[in-house]
């Protein structure tokens, strides 16, 4: 609500790349939220602003972040060939941040499309990706998660569980506990998978993270 707030003080202020800026931060915000149709109705919009204005922050936060909220929502809502396209896009892009968070969601994305073109294409981007946590940022567990999906998809299961055992006792991953959660019950490891859906279930989870555990947990 407060960046739906900023876009409007900005535009009425003639603060162009800010209230552009806000704009694609509200989309980004809403999706991660869960509210995806809030998303991508604030996605167009931000595509208004001038196409030379400049890229000011992407050594900070990377390009794409237009990109990565739609293969996001598509990712989550199954709309596959929508989330390729985004997150190929997004996982060449420069900067740290959202060209990041692109590789790994390109990676969940890639193990469940399964063909080959995808697979390697992501194993690329995820190589790619920090070590190390940075900002607040869980790099690592991304990292991580990114690759033990992959490992899935190849049929390297028990370096796939490997990852998926480091992943418990993690805060602040939520999403990332839910997927490993999936990964664990579809390989058999039943008690793994349990202890990472109930990890994933914090109270600040958005609300499709929830659901996935939850589905887990029922399926378990």
């Amino acid at each position: 609500d407060m960046l739906q707030a900023s876009v409007h003080e900005c535009t009425k202020l003639g603060l162009i790349e800010v209230a552009h800026r806000g704009r694609q931060n509200l989309a980004f915000a809403a999706a991660h939220a869960g509210e995806f149709n809030r998303a991508l109705v604030s996605l167009p919009e931000s595509q208004t602003a001038s196409a030379a204005s400049p890229e000011l922050w992407l050594s900070h936060d990377g390009d794409g972040i237009e990109r990565f909220t739609a293969g996001w929502i598509g990712f989550w809502r199954g709309e596959l060939d929508i989330a390729v396209d985004c997150l190929v896009s997004v996982s060449a892009s420069v900067g740290v941040g959202y060209p990041d968070m692109g590789r790994m969601t390109l990676a969940f994305l890639a193990s469940t499309v399964g063909t080959d073109e995808v697979l390697r294409v992501a194993e690329a981007a995820v190589a790619r990706m920090p070590d190390v946590d940075t900002h607040g940022v869980p790099w690592n567990s991304y990292k991580l998660a990114g690759t033990a999906r992959l490992y899935e998809a190849r049929g390297r299961s028990g370096d796939a569980l490997a990852i998926a055992s480091e992943i418990v006792g993690r805060e602040y991953v939520p999403m990332v506990s839910a997927v490993m959660a999936g990964m664990c019950r579809r390989l058999g490891a039943a008690e793994l998978a349990a202890t990472l859906a109930a990890q994933a279930l914090t109270p600040d989870a958005p609300r499709y993270v929830v659901a996935y555990a939850e589905f887990v947990l029922a399926l378990l």
